[in-house]
């Protein structure tokens, strides 16, 4: 059989994969023959299958190929799982592996199929024979032995035994995170729309203009927003940043005239927000807040100048980092709020700032 085997593959019914292929490139026959098993012979040709058992030589096996039709007294339209043939290798899936491949626990032996991988100190001639991968002197070494001389190296340099990683400490927010959070998220909340809540953060003006740190302001940069800053006892406003011990809470902060630390609380932080239209709701924070008195206020005003709601002296801070200071919001049952006036005293230990504005119309 072995020359008959040998006569097929010189004709091309067997590919370099050891798999039993035949083409036939007759005009009239133009369908690809698959002899998949010896010494049962399967056929698939004009989508039949047929089957011959028995030994056969090269030219009958090559003339029943051509001569088979489909409605002939075999298994017509049959499914037939075919039996793979693998030249030097093993069949496996429908699929042909070289010998030594391991799978599954499992390796392509040079009888042609997969065994079972060796244990223990069984007897063996190569690596892949074995569960463990390792054959020393012609026995398989157990896995429990490569580990203890593993660890054993480890320790011989200082290793030691592996451990656990240890859990990412769970960052712990600064004692200022959440009363800074609290107070605003609790103000937003009793609002109706919270959606429509408008902000101004000193970040950047409404036109997407970011802002650098000292820039200097007119206060009219957000009107069309609804909203004007003026300062009456500084020539000018501007934004500031960090200037240590002074943080911000993001980058940026409004202070009329210098900021806080650039002049030791010799000036007036005055600062009138002034609406174009009465608002609901209205609310900032107040930082690098200081030692207060009655000359210290925050007033909530309508149109008319009368005062909504007011808080003399300066509120106590609830928060001191970032910046010394806390969150001041009022939410007008009746009249709209037209106006903030805040008064700050100089020379009192602190130099107010002021950042994130929230209100709603």
């Amino acid at each position: 059989m072995d020359k008959e085997i040998g006569i097929l593959k010189q004709k091309g019914f067997f590919n370099n994969f050891g798999a039993a292929v035949y083409n036939i490139n007759n005009k009239e026959i133009s369908e690809k023959y698959e002899i998949k098993a010896v010494p049962s012979f399967i056929l698939y040709k004009g989508g039949c299958s047929f089957r011959k058992q028995g030994f056969m030589k090269s030219d009958e096996i090559e003339n029943w190929a051509y001569e088979s039709e489909c409605g002939e007294s075999v298994e017509s339209n049959a499914t037939v799982e075919p039996i793979l043939i693998c030249k030097d290798s093993c069949p496996l899936d429908g699929k042909c592996y070289p010998f030594g491949y391991r799978k599954s626990g499992k390796f392509c032996s040079d009888e042609g199929k997969f065994i079972e991988q060796l244990s223990g100190e069984s007897t063996c001639e190569n690596n892949f024979e074995c569960s463990s991968n390792v054959c020393v002197s012609g026995k398989c070494v157990s896995e429990g032995f490569i580990n203890k001389i593993m660890n054993w190296f480890k320790k011989l340099f200082g290793g030691g035994e592996p451990k656990e990683p240890e859990p990412a400490p769970t960052p712990t927010p600064t004692p200022t995170q959440e009363p800074i959070e609290k107070a605003k998220d609790e103000f937003i909340s009793k609002l109706e729309n919270p959606e429509n809540v408008i902000l101004v953060n000193f970040e950047s003006l409404p036109d997407k203009t970011i802002l650098q740190n000292g820039d200097k302001l007119t206060g009219k940069e957000w009107e069309s927003l609804g909203v004007i800053f003026e300062t009456p006892s500084e020539e000018y406003l501007k934004v500031v940043g960090a200037n240590y011990p002074f943080n911000t809470l993001d980058k940026l902060s409004l202070s009329p005239g210098l900021g806080p630390f650039e002049d030791g609380s010799v000036t007036h932080d005055d600062l009138n927000i002034i609406f174009t239209e009465p608002v609901k709701a209205a609310g900032l924070y107040l930082l690098d807040l200081g030692e207060t008195d009655e000359r210290e206020s925050i007033a909530f005003l309508d149109e008319n100048g009368n005062v909504l709601y007011k808080i003399s002296p300066w509120p106590k801070s609830t928060f001191g980092n970032p910046a010394p200071g806390t969150f001041i919001s009022f939410i007008s049952e009746k009249e709209g709020i037209s106006k903030i006036e805040v008064k700050e005293n100089a020379g009192d230990g602190d130099d107010v700032a002021y950042d994130n504005l929230y209100f709603i119309k």
